[in-house]
């Protein structure tokens, strides 16, 4: 299994979780009532989860920015900026440069 493998596993994963968190919490704010300490240790859980990925693709983004400042300063080409990108696993292997210039 190579890295971009893992990667999508380990997003997933913790999209998974997050999405299980929230409605998790969801549910808990609707209806808990102060009774049960076995539902308020589920939700701190839920809220753990949900912090993770939140923490998690925070430092994608912040990875991104880092490296496209770092691209820009040292004056590297978009094309060469896209294959480093999609080399650290941060875009599809399909998107063109043309693609990204109509999203500016």
């Amino acid at each position: 299994m190579n890295r971009r493998d893992r990667q999508e596993q380990l997003h997933e994963a913790l999209m998974e979780a997050a999405l299980a968190g929230a409605q998790e919490i969801k549910t808990f704010l609707g209806t808990y009532r102060g009774k049960d300490p076995e539902r308020l240790r589920r939700v701190q859980v839920a809220c753990g989860a949900v912090g993770a990925y939140t923490r998690w693709r925070a430092s994608q983004n912040n990875m991104v920015s880092m490296m496209l400042v770092a691209s820009r300063q040292i004056g590297v080409s978009a094309d060469q900026t896209l294959e480093i990108v999609k080399a650290a696993g941060l875009l599809p292997e399909a998107t063109q440069v043309s693609e990204l210039k109509a999203v500016k």
